[in-house]
């Protein structure tokens, strides 16, 4: 049906109240100029708009946002997910659907990399599993023109509007849901998911004047849409960001640079005082004349700040650094220079991360299953297969376990069975392959070359 333009950007309650934290924790993520746009340092007094850009523009971003959500990233996707497709396994639309899932030449695993970072970030992300409408009578006739499923995430700023029912045995289903499908100078397309059809409208550049540009029967008979979390909230279609926490020390340390930065330079340039009278130029070896009967209350000087404040800030910046990698459970994998950790400690801190690392692969898990559930029922059949991320992330440090094999061996160097036992735990730390195991035991058992 036909909507006026206030009607089809009307949002969701919960849209409203987090639109603002969401766009904050994107440009904490994207960084750079996507940051400095924005006003996230305080003002100083008397500050123009012209300098305060200028000191933003100066002050560097350390981007601990990115680290982290690539950290997690590359550990879930170091080894694509195991995927055994059922009976859909020789169709070959699924070849070329994992090939280019969204149309964009973008194969599904690297899709799904993309959900995650983009649900790390705000919390959750959107994915939608459409099919073109077409005139094609059978399968040979959608394969000849093309027309498949494909996939489409949307970040939850475009993600206007939603709505859960509640069926009768508790469960819920997704009955609404308004997204931005494109946005340009003159024309925003919002397409609206029901259970009984898909709408497309248009809003034209005016804000005023919008049209329907199609209404197509929903085939499945509710809505393809799939909200993938990273960590649930308790409110339905609302996630908790990975770096929520990082984001407002990222900030922080943002403004400790530009103290940083502006105490360096008005330290090396300090602010000459002088009357109007007195007749100065800058740079080395500059020339101050004063008037020969100048009020010696009133001899110029310069003011400069205390530069001994410099270790205060950089230690303070230190310390929320350790404050970030503690809240993401990556100290020891972040760190640039050796620490002093105890081996519980180090356990500890590894167990953390793993423990974090195998909820949002729970989380991938259950959406791709949901994911593959619509794909099999734009196909007309039903899923039957089963997909598996990993759940256990190998974050040990292998330099410590090293140094601990050693010293128990120099302890007991005569025991030769925890001798064998230390000789299998370094070859597993060297090599995942069983044959090669075996093949350094035999070698250090019969004193030969493993290839002799």
């Amino acid at each position: 049906m036909e909507k006026t333009a206030a009607e089809l950007l009307a949002t969701h309650p919960e849209y409203e109240l987090h639109i603002e934290s969401w766009r904050f924790l994107n440009n904490s993520y994207l960084g750079g100029r996507h940051y400095k746009a924005q006003d996230y340092l305080p003002r100083y007094t008397y500050e123009t708009a012209e300098q305060y850009r200028q000191r933003v523009n100066e002050t560097p971003l350390d981007n601990h946002c990115a680290s982290i959500v690539n950290i997690y990233n590359s550990f879930l996707f170091s080894e694509p997910p195991v995927r055994d497709f059922g009976s859909m396994a020789n169709n070959p639309v699924l070849t070329v659907f994992l090939e280019d899932a969204d149309h964009e030449d973008r194969s599904f695993d690297d899709f799904m990399s993309e959900v995650d970072r983009i649900s790390a970030v705000y919390g959750h992300a959107w994915v939608v599993v459409d099919k073109p409408a077409a005139d094609a009578t059978t399968r040979a006739d959608e394969q000849q023109q093309g027309i498949r499923p494909y996939v489409s995430m949307f970040s939850p700023p475009s993600v206007l509007d939603w709505e859960w029912t509640r069926n009768p045995n508790g469960t819920y289903d997704l009955t609404y849901l308004k997204v931005i499908e494109s946005q340009t100078a003159t024309t925003t397309v919002v397409k609206c998911f029901y259970a009984d059809v898909i709408d497309t409208h248009v809003i034209y550049k005016n804000g005023t004047s919008t049209e329907l540009l199609a209404s197509v029967p929903n085939a499945l008979g509710y809505v393809p849409a799939v909200c993938v979390y990273d960590t649930r909230s308790p409110v339905k279609g609302i996630g908790i960001s990975a770096i929520e926490g990082p984001a407002d020390m990222q900030r922080s340390i943002f403004s400790q640079n530009s103290e940083i930065e502006q105490l360096i330079r008005l330290s090396n340039h300090p602010s000459l005082v002088k009357t109007r009278d007195v007749n100065a130029s800058a740079g080395a070896g500059a020339i101050i004349t004063i008037p020969d009967n100048i009020d010696p209350g009133l001899v110029p000087y310069l003011l400069q700040p205390n530069s001994g404040n410099l270790d205060s800030i950089r230690a303070n910046i230190n310390d929320n650094v350790d404050a970030i990698n503690r809240m993401a459970n990556v100290g020891s994998i972040r760190v640039l220079e050796s620490r002093t950790l105890s081996g519980v400690a180090m356990d500890t801190e590894f167990r953390l991360l793993s423990a974090r690392l195998a909820k949002k692969s729970n989380q991938l898990e259950l959406a791709e299953e949901l994911i593959w559930q619509i794909f099999a029922n734009w196909m007309d059949t039903e899923w039957d297969g089963y997909i598996e991320y990993a759940d256990s992330f190998n974050t040990r440090d292998k330099l410590n376990d090293l140094n601990t094999y050693k010293l128990t061996q120099e302890i007991l160097p005569a025991n030769s069975g925890l001798q064998a036992v230390i000789t299998r735990k370094v070859a597993e730390l060297i090599t995942d392959d069983s044959d090669e195991i075996d093949a350094i035991i035999n070698s250090t058992n019969t004193g030969l070359d493993i290839n002799g």
